[in-house]
């Protein structure tokens, strides 16, 4: 070890402070000049209270007008939720009045696609879904039109729908 860090080793007392002068500013939880406190109603200006006195009543307006908005805001909501609710109501009135199937087509069916229609529109008269009634003439081995491929969910819907 250097003959330096031995002597200051030794030569150092813990109990003393490494400096002699005491810092002499402010403690860091004072208030210092800049801004640092709370300031009292007397440190405002002059010309700072002549404009909040001045701005008040401007602001005070602006308030009362956006309070009115609101309310007209909340009435037009509520007119709107009332006219919804008529709607609502007047539901199944409509469903029933819609007409929900389209004009028969004007092309002439053969015997074979009259039975196979009128045997859709049985099963469906039974509460049958159009995949159950799919399935059940895929299971019952009924020809498609086409005579190939099997019956669909779909293929059964645009029958029921579009032939009387």
């Amino acid at each position: 070890m250097s003959e330096f860090l031995k002597n200051l080793r030794n030569s150092q007392n813990f109990n003393q402070k490494q400096y002699d002068a005491q810092h002499k500013g402010k403690p860091r939880n004072e208030p210092r000049g800049k801004g640092g406190g709370a300031r009292e109603t007397s440190d405002i200006p002059d010309y700072l209270k002549a404009l909040f006195d001045d701005l008040a009543p401007v602001v005070k307006k602006y308030l009362a007008q956006a309070a009115e908005s609101q309310i007209r805001l909340a009435e037009a909501a509520e007119k709107n939720a009332q006219a919804l609710q008529k709607v609502v109501d007047a539901m199944p009135e409509l469903i029933q009045a819609a007409p929900f199937r389209r004009e028969p087509r004007k092309r002439k069916i053969s015997a074979h696609k009259q039975q196979l229609l009128d045997m859709i529109k049985k099963l469906r008269d039974e509460n049958m879904t159009y995949e159950e009634v799919a399935a059940y003439l895929d299971k019952n081995k009924v020809p498609t039109f086409s005579g190939r491929g099997r019956w669909h969910a779909q293929t059964i819907h645009r029958l029921y729908m579009y032939y009387p």
